[in-house]
């Protein structure tokens, strides 16, 4: 009976997790772009790639589990994190750190690193 109350209380704690993930502006299954010279405080996505476009700004974190990370020319990112996919940094990147469990990490000419790869 202990096993079976476990097993309940868990799927309903991961319901309550996988519904929530919009309400915090996290895409599911769609990749995020965000635009050349447009700011942004972050993105969260769970099975989709996110670009950063040239010169754009994003004052938050990048997230993705199975998807890539993408900044172009001239960005600001505080940080990438991906757990199944690679990191791709074009030059004159500014930006916090890079994290990726099961993927590359590509970094650009004149990109500055505050933080740890």
């Amino acid at each position: 009976m202990a096993k079976f109350m476990t097993k309940t209380a868990f799927t309903i704690s991961l319901l309550v997790l996988l519904m929530s993930v919009p309400a915090f502006g996290a895409s599911i299954n769609k990749s995020i772009t965000i635009g050349a010279g447009e700011s942004s405080n972050g993105a969260t996505s769970v099975n989709g790639s996110i670009t950063v476009g040239e010169n754009a700004t994003v004052t938050g974190g990048l997230t993705t589990v199975n998807g890539k990370i993408r900044v172009d020319d001239g960005a600001s990112i505080e940080n990438a994190k991906t757990v199944n996919g690679g990191i791709r940094i074009d030059g004159n990147v500014e930006a916090r750190s890079l994290t990726t469990v099961n993927g590359t990490v590509s970094v650009g000419a004149n990109t500055s690193l505050d933080g740890s790869i």
